[in-house]
């Protein structure tokens, strides 16, 4: 009766406490969620809204609710993740950055994503990061170094390579989803094909380019290829771009 009774009391506190103003959630599981905004509470579940994204949750996983913003340093959440990895088949990078017809080239990567071992039923989107060592005019000149990224929700805060950024947004709580209870999703699991336009790469010639592909929560795929040997470039290159 007194755990009803919780219940009871912390969904009517969680619904007279909606409002504009963000709150933050405490689950039970010891995670955390700030920014967030109670949407509904209905038949034991709660809707909550974070960076423009709703998502369910079982009102049994709370601990507490404060309507107020507490900055809890973390994107953390009570969402469980089945652990994936990428096998890639073939990677295509061109030598220039523009074709015969000065049309942007594309670097095509195609890839298959293999479910480990666990009983969760969704995965995050893999998150795609290319750095690309070029010479600044037809072959001559300073060596530049520009990066790119896919899918558009992947963009980090700084142009350079700053991890501390990139984790913002694998981590981040509206990033896309795949749900494996989903047929169609689980079948487009083999044979997947992603490009990544070399915009503003224009005549210069790709003498380099490390590729950083990112899983859940962590990097689950690195290759560096250097394209013109010989040129003499520095071990881990890319980290130099600011």
């Amino acid at each position: 009766m007194k755990k009803l009774f919780f219940i009871t009391v912390f969904a009517v506190a969680l619904t007279v406490s909606f409002s504009l103003l963000a709150g933050t959630i405490f689950f039970k599981d010891g995670t955390k969620l700030s920014g967030v905004k109670i949407i509904s509470i209905s038949d034991g579940e709660v809707v909550i809204e974070k960076s423009k994204t709703r998502k369910t949750y079982h009102l049994k996983q709370f601990k507490a609710y404060y309507d107020t913003d507490i900055n809890t340093g973390d994107q953390s959440s009570p969402d469980k993740y089945v652990d994936y990895g990428v096998n890639i088949l073939n990677i295509k990078v061109p030598d220039m950055g523009i074709d015969s017809k000065k049309k942007a080239e594309s670097v095509e990567i195609e890839y298959t994503i293999s479910k480990k071992t666990g009983t969760e039923k969704k995965f995050k989107v893999p998150y795609f990061y290319l750095y690309v060592l070029t010479t600044k005019k037809k072959g001559d000149g300073e060596r530049q170094i520009y990066s790119y990224y896919t899918p558009t929700a992947a963009k980090p805060k700084n142009k350079g390579y700053d991890v501390a950024s990139i984790l913002v947004k694998v981590l981040g709580f509206s990033r896309p989803e795949v749900s494996l209870e989903n047929a169609k999703a689980r079948n487009n699991l083999m044979g997947k094909t992603v490009k990544i336009s070399l915009k503003n790469l224009g005549v210069r010639k790709v003498l380099a380019w490390h590729l950083e592909i990112w899983g859940n929560s962590d990097a689950i795929y690195k290759k560096t290829e250097v394209k013109v040997p010989g040129i003499g470039i520095g071990k881990n290159w890319w980290k130099r771009l600011k």
